[in-house]
């Protein structure tokens, strides 16, 4: 929750929720029976989620600014030590190999490979440390790591997510992503893309170039 202290005030706004609000009517905290319903994973789900959302309402705070802190360059990537799985030897990437956490995310490397109308690409992993903060579902401040960056050109970049099932965090990460590339663009003398990639969809089409992955993913 990012707080620093105030663990004193937080318990005792806890106790008057559980108190008061938790239940249908007003309980005695002391009641044997009340302490066995606050032992059920259920009421605890409920309380967490609950202060969790009143914390991030009040401490969490968009000031509407966007400045550049720093820049990455991915020739300065750290190597990265993974467990054996399917990869790929990419041509159009300066990482030699490409390790996917999907099939998905492999067949699309594969396709970036062989785009005749892309610079190159890579695909971004903790090592790269490109990361762009968002607020999830629940109201918390997480990290997200995109799974791909393309440079179409010298002034024009994509940053391309490939999702198989989704879940609820998938929009606001969405949402963030699109945010992140216009305030980039507008900081920057290059332009950023968004690109949602969906399994279903996908999978359904045969496409060859780039340009037509831009057509119908971008956003």
């Amino acid at each position: 929750m990012r707080l620093v202290g105030g663990r004193d005030i937080l318990f005792g706004k806890l106790k008057v929720f559980i108190r008061d609000h938790l239940f249908e009517r007003p309980v005695d905290l002391d009641d044997l029976n009340v302490l066995r319903n606050l032992s059920e994973p259920e009421i605890s789900a409920s309380l967490t989620r609950v202060f969790k959302k009143a914390i991030n309402d009040l401490t969490v705070v968009d000031r509407g600014t966007t400045r550049v802190q720093d820049r990455i360059k991915m020739s300065r990537a750290l190597p990265m030590v993974v467990s054996q799985q399917p990869d790929m030897r990419p041509e159009k990437s300066i990482f030699n190999r490409v390790v996917g956490d999907s099939g998905l995310e492999l067949d699309f490397a594969r396709f970036l490979d062989a785009c005749p109308d892309i610079v190159s690409f890579v695909k971004i992993t903790r090592q790269t440390n490109f990361s762009v903060e968002y607020r999830t579902a629940d109201g918390s401040i997480a990290n997200y790591f995109p799974d791909f960056v393309v440079k179409r050109s010298a002034a024009e970049t994509w940053i391309v997510e490939t999702k198989g099932r989704e879940d609820v965090n998938d929009e606001p990460k969405i949402d963030r992503l699109k945010l992140w590339c216009a305030d980039a663009s507008a900081a920057e003398p290059n332009a950023y893309r968004a690109m949602y990639v969906q399994e279903e969809e996908w999978e359904a089409l045969k496409l060859r170039r780039f340009d037509e992955a831009v057509t119908i993913f971008g956003i």
